[in-house]
Protein backbone atom coordinates (compact mmCIF):
# COMPACT_ATOMS: atom_id res chain seq x y z
CA UNK A 1 0.00 0.00 0.00
CA UNK A 2 1.72 3.65 -0.62
CA UNK A 3 0.92 6.45 1.12
CA UNK A 4 -1.65 9.15 -0.51
CA UNK A 5 -3.95 11.84 0.43
CA UNK A 6 -7.29 11.23 -1.15
CA UNK A 7 -9.29 14.70 -0.64
CA UNK A 8 -13.25 14.38 -1.18
CA UNK A 9 -13.68 17.93 -2.10
CA UNK A 10 -10.70 18.07 -4.66
CA UNK A 11 -11.67 18.98 -8.37
CA UNK A 12 -9.26 16.60 -9.59
CA UNK A 13 -7.27 13.73 -8.56
CA UNK A 14 -3.66 13.95 -9.43
CA UNK A 15 -0.90 11.27 -9.49
CA UNK A 16 2.94 11.59 -10.17
CA UNK A 17 3.57 7.70 -10.80
CA UNK A 18 2.11 6.39 -14.04
CA UNK A 19 2.62 2.99 -13.08
CA UNK A 20 -0.48 2.76 -11.13
CA UNK A 21 -2.59 3.50 -14.23
CA UNK A 22 -5.30 0.89 -15.27
CA UNK A 23 -6.69 1.45 -18.79
CA UNK A 24 -4.25 4.20 -19.62
CA UNK A 25 -5.49 7.10 -22.09
CA UNK A 26 -2.76 9.37 -23.20
CA UNK A 27 -3.86 12.71 -24.26
CA UNK A 28 -2.61 13.64 -28.01
CA UNK A 29 -1.14 16.97 -26.71
CA UNK A 30 -0.01 18.12 -23.56
CA UNK A 31 -1.90 19.88 -21.52
CA UNK A 32 -0.63 22.47 -18.94
CA UNK A 33 -2.30 23.55 -15.62
CA UNK A 34 -1.44 26.78 -13.61
CA UNK A 35 -0.67 26.21 -10.19
CA UNK A 36 -1.66 28.63 -6.61
CA UNK A 37 1.85 29.54 -7.65
CA UNK A 38 2.23 32.78 -9.52
CA UNK A 39 3.26 31.86 -13.21
CA UNK A 40 4.14 28.35 -12.31
CA UNK A 41 2.14 25.41 -14.36
CA UNK A 42 2.85 21.55 -14.39
CA UNK A 43 1.89 19.61 -17.22
CA UNK A 44 -1.21 16.60 -17.43
CA UNK A 45 -0.36 13.95 -18.81
CA UNK A 46 -3.11 11.75 -19.44
CA UNK A 47 -5.91 10.52 -17.24
CA UNK A 48 -7.20 7.20 -16.41
CA UNK A 49 -8.17 5.04 -13.43
CA UNK A 50 -6.57 4.26 -10.32
CA UNK A 51 -7.77 1.03 -8.48
CA UNK A 52 -6.32 1.15 -4.96
CA UNK A 53 -6.87 -0.39 -1.08
CA UNK A 54 -7.08 1.62 1.63
CA UNK A 55 -7.39 1.63 5.29
CA UNK A 56 -10.80 2.64 6.88
CA UNK A 57 -11.77 2.54 10.99
CA UNK A 58 -9.07 -0.46 10.54
CA UNK A 59 -10.03 -2.36 7.48
CA UNK A 60 -8.63 -2.44 4.39
CA UNK A 61 -11.74 -1.11 1.50
CA UNK A 62 -11.01 -1.04 -2.25
CA UNK A 63 -11.41 2.38 -3.64
CA UNK A 64 -11.46 3.81 -7.45
CA UNK A 65 -11.17 6.99 -8.66
CA UNK A 66 -12.13 7.96 -12.16
CA UNK A 67 -10.74 10.68 -14.43
CA UNK A 68 -7.89 10.83 -12.60
CA UNK A 69 -5.20 13.08 -14.39
CA UNK A 70 -1.23 11.95 -14.43
CA UNK A 71 0.87 14.89 -13.69
CA UNK A 72 4.94 12.99 -13.75
CA UNK A 73 6.19 17.14 -13.04
CA UNK A 74 4.21 17.51 -10.30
Amino acid sequence: MMNTVIDSGATDHCFVRGDIFADYVTFTKLISGRTAGRGTTFEIASHSTIRMQIEVNKREVDLVLRNVLHMPGL
